[in-house]
């Protein structure tokens, strides 16, 4: 099952944007707005389950702006985690890349 990590560092809040693409073509956005300082999770099997459960996906993190007019929007650590059932008892861990 997989989770994505999100972390904000920076001074100001950021706009994000997770697209979820299937093998087949078919997208679908999920936005958030992750706080200066804060960090998140998002369960992609919870908030697209019939689109995205039991297949097999790419994902693509987007800050497209900082929650502050005029302010540069602020960079993000983001990583996949993937566990193999729901005791957590294993997993991995992937770190995104810009």
């Amino acid at each position: 099952r997989p989770y994505f990590l999100l972390a904000n560092p920076g001074s100001v809040g950021a706009n994000v944007r997770l697209r979820f693409r299937r093998t087949d073509g078919a997208f679908q956005d999920h936005t958030l707005v992750l706080g200066a300082g804060q960090r998140g999770t998002v369960d992609p099997w919870n908030i697209l389950s019939g689109f995205l459960q039991n297949r097999a996906f790419a994902t693509e993190v987007i800050v497209d702006s900082a929650t502050i007019v005029g302010e540069p929007a602020p960079g993000i650590i983001a990583e996949r985690s993937m566990y193999w059932d729901g005791s957590f008892y294993g997993g991995h861990v992937s770190m995104g890349t810009p």
